[in-house]
């Protein structure tokens, strides 16, 4: 069967195409489900032409169109509208991150099916059904399905990166461009009751062979790896003996990871090793600099470790981005206590967020009676859900002007990037400004 994928494009941003734009890996994880049994075409409505274009010369039998993040929802139900008129006799099946967690605002869509989980394999039983079956295999309502939970990292078919090749140079992530995504392992034995993550394996950390991953890195011809694991150096022997693979493999790259600090401060040792591989910078969830508001998250790390950690770092010439998270009560002393912080830390490229309940977290269950808003527009981590103890206005300058702030001053110690999401046009003013102006949101609620 003719088989569409889709990814859709949310224009409105905070977090725009032109300072962060990665390939669709969860599409290319579906399309590797389906290789060898369908034909398989994905759309990067980021980078590809309009599906008005598309319906002109393609008859799909079947669409497959992501939801990955909560904020993509206005636009991925207009794209469902459309996919709805251009080729009304497909079947239409919803899947991604958003579905995955929450049913939240998914009430609306005209979809046939909604696959819950890490969908490749369930995708291509659906697609088989529907082969046999037809019309008959057309449910009344739209029909949940839930995958099997991931225990063996075997369960999870390679991804199939050939389809989106001619793409791969508009791919980037900010410094690093143009950057391929990729996976060493699943889940995260830790419990932030701001993350969901952990809830999608259980807490358990699954990992993949090293010679799928050699396999992988083998094929993929660019030379900036954005690991997007969710933490990956739990185990640290098992990230040395991959080095030591890689090394073997005469594979030489240059790799971006997400890493706790305590895991760091831990295994110094390993953190070299991987800087003598390629490990070029490291994103540390630094989050606060109170214990207490750490205490808070369950978090189960302390300030010191973050201290430590960015020691380790740079004696190992790794660029850090540390993010931290903005509270809806600080005052103004607060804003600029961690805008200080910041720089004296010296992080090469900080980020920002807004302390945001994602739907199916710790957080949002604790929450949910508490938000001042009820539009998944706003959960970006740009956006304050919670009531702020500043006038929201007063607040959103504030954020602003610490986002720009800490870039201003980067800025003049690196020419390379003055933060993390920045470009060398007019884009990141373009996102400083919609910060600012981010109030005016709520008044449209």
């Amino acid at each position: 069967m003719k088989v569409l994928l889709i990814w859709p494009n949310n224009p409105e941003a905070v977090l725009s195409n032109e300072l962060s734009l990665c390939e669709p890996l969860s599409l290319e994880y579906v399309a590797g489900a389906l290789k060898g049994y369908h034909d398989v075409k994905i759309w990067d409505l980021r980078l590809d032409k309009p599906l008005s274009s598309l319906a002109k010369e393609y008859e799909p039998d079947i669409i497959g169109l992501a939801l990955p993040f909560t904020t993509i929802l206005r636009f991925g139900w207009d794209t469902a509208q459309e996919i709805k008129t251009l080729w009304p006799k497909c079947f239409l099946i919803l899947g991604g991150h958003h579905p995955s967690v929450s049913e939240g605002w998914m009430e609306n869509f005209q979809a046939d099916f909604v696959i819950k989980g890490e969908g490749g394999n369930t995708f291509l039983e659906l697609v088989n059904d529907i082969e046999r079956n037809g019309e008959k295999h057309r449910p009344l309502k739209t029909k949940v399905l839930e995958s099997p939970k991931v225990i063996d990292y075997d369960m999870i078919p390679k991804p199939n990166r050939e389809l989106l090749k001619h793409h791969q140079n508009n791919y980037f992530h900010s410094i690093y461009n143009p950057v391929s995504l990729i996976r060493f392992s699943i889940g995260c034995p830790f419990s932030c009751s701001f993350c969901i993550l952990w809830k999608l394996t259980d807490r358990k950390y699954i990992t993949k062979r090293f010679d799928r991953i050699i396999e992988e890195l083998s094929e993929i011809e660019v030379n900036n790896m954005y690991v997007v694991d969710d933490e990956a150096f739990i185990n640290p022997a098992r990230m040395d003996n991959l080095a030591n693979e890689i090394r073997s493999a005469q594979i030489k790259k240059k790799y971006h990871m997400y890493l706790r600090a305590d895991t760091a401060i831990k295994n110094s040792s390993t953190i070299a090793n991987w800087a003598d591989l390629g490990l070029d910078s490291v994103l540390v969830g630094a989050e606060s600099f109170s214990e207490n508001e750490l205490i808070d998250y369950n978090k189960k790390a302390m300030v010191s470790d973050t201290i430590e950690a960015v020691k380790i770092f740079h004696e190992n010439n790794i660029k850090i981005r540390a993010n931290f998270i903005v509270r809806p009560d600080f005052n103004e002393d607060d804003f600029k206590r961690l805008e200080d912080t910041v720089h004296k830390l010296g992080i090469d490229l900080p980020s920002f967020a807004v302390l945001t309940p994602l739907p199916g977290t710790d957080l949002h269950a604790k929450h949910k009676h508490e938000l001042i808003a009820n539009n998944p527009d706003l959960y970006d981590c740009y956006h304050t859900l919670f009531p702020t103890l500043l006038h929201l206005e007063h607040f959103y300058e504030l954020f602003s002007k610490l986002i720009y702030n800490t870039s201003k001053k980067n800025k003049e110690i690196s020419n390379n990037s003055p933060m993390f999401y920045f470009s060398n046009d007019n884009y990141f003013e373009i996102m400083i400004n919609k910060i600012r102006d981010a109030h005016k949101l709520y008044e449209l609620i």
